[in-house]
């Protein structure tokens, strides 16, 4: 009766129309169950989402400060040596460095992941060189290029001027090299800063792995890259951070092929700034 079979007991009626109706309606049934089945899976799903990133957010926070006094103590430490013992232990010092800054700047990734989640980036612009912010940047992490066997070639048409959040596009354009050295380690990296009319661009270069078609959209998201986590480390939220920043700037950022084999990346820019 629930399924509509009292409209037909006082009347005459058809057993195939009365068939198909109650079918109709069981499915509807099933339907709507289904569907609050869904609706009851997704708020969990939800709720274990936003666990995830309050314990990230507190985590990293907490990691900050063992950090910096673990960072302070390593340069006293070596302060206090004498001469030919700083000689000796240097390479020590160097690689107990490396892995501090490395801890650094994953806890600095997280914290990004916990405030990016929660809305766009805030920025402080102010106006910038972007050709000596690309220059400054690749000096810095000339010692990691070197590790990494990739020479690199950087170009440009003279000083770009651009009003941007300084720190926060240095972030992107180390994210780039260090996603040209991971894999395409070995291998020449060419960087190119330009200005095309009223935008600035810069595109960088590698002749590694490469990024198939199908995967061009996908490694901009959260956690997610092109290859197997077994054999390539990282967070794979480098990308993901790289996209917020910019698109925060009313940029973009997108990945193409390298003619012969590689990944080519391309950020964009208005020279005026993000809009208020």
């Amino acid at each position: 009766l629930e399924a509509g079979a009292d409209d037909y007991l006082v009347k005459p009626f058809s057993a195939r129309e009365l068939s198909a109706r109650v079918r109709t309606q069981l499915e509807m049934a099933r339907v709507r169950r289904d569907v609050a089945a869904l609706a009851a899976r997704e708020v969990v799903l939800e709720e274990a989402v936003r666990a995830r990133d309050d314990f990230l957010s507190v985590a990293s926070h907490e990691l900050k400060t063992p950090l910096a006094a673990f960072r302070l103590q390593l340069e006293r430490l070596e302060r206090g040596l004498d001469a030919s013992a700083r000689a000796e232990l240097r390479e020590r010092f160097l690689d107990t460095r490396r892995q501090v800054q490395r801890l650094v700047t994953i806890v600095e990734t997280l914290l990004d992941v916990s405030q990016l989640t929660a809305g766009p980036p805030l920025l402080t612009v102010e106006d910038e060189d972007f050709t000596a912010l690309v220059t400054d940047v690749v000096a810095r992490q000339q010692e990691e290029l070197t590790r990494a066997g990739c020479v690199l070639t950087l170009r440009s048409e003279g000083p770009v001027p651009v009003r941007l959040d300084r720190e926060r596009l240095a972030q992107v354009v180390r994210s780039l090299l260090s996603n040209a050295m991971k894999y395409a380690p070995g291998k020449p990296v060419e960087v190119l800063v330009e200005q095309d009319g009223p935008h600035a661009r810069l595109t960088v270069v590698d002749h590694g792995l490469g990024v198939r078609p199908e995967d061009r959209e996908r490694i901009w998201q959260r956690f997610e890259r092109a290859v197997s986590v077994r054999n390539f480390g990282g967070l794979g939220l480098g990308l993901w951070i790289a996209r917020q920043v910019v698109e925060a700037h009313g940029g973009s950022v997108g990945v193409s092929e390298t003619p012969g084999g590689g990944a080519t990346f391309t950020v964009t820019l208005p020279l005026a700034g993000p809009r208020a």
